[in-house]
């Protein structure tokens, strides 16, 4: 149960790192050193669900 639990954590601070780094993008711009610092910790959270939740695959969203 913890690793489900830590799973939708991740889950959940990937939607709002993507948000923030989308709200920066269109702010500040795609090159701000702001979006890209926003983009790398995304890609780090990423990283981290995808070693962590062998469960990945449930989250993707296939029409």
């Amino acid at each position: 149960m913890e690793t489900q639990e830590t799973c939708h954590h991740l889950m959940n601070q990937i939607d709002s790192k993507r948000d923030l780094m989308i709200s920066t993008g269109i702010v500040k711009g795609l090159g701000s050193s702001e979006t890209i610092q926003y983009s790398q910790e995304l890609d780090k959270l990423i990283i981290r669900f995808q070693r962590k939740c062998n469960c990945w695959s449930e989250f993707l969203l296939i029409d």
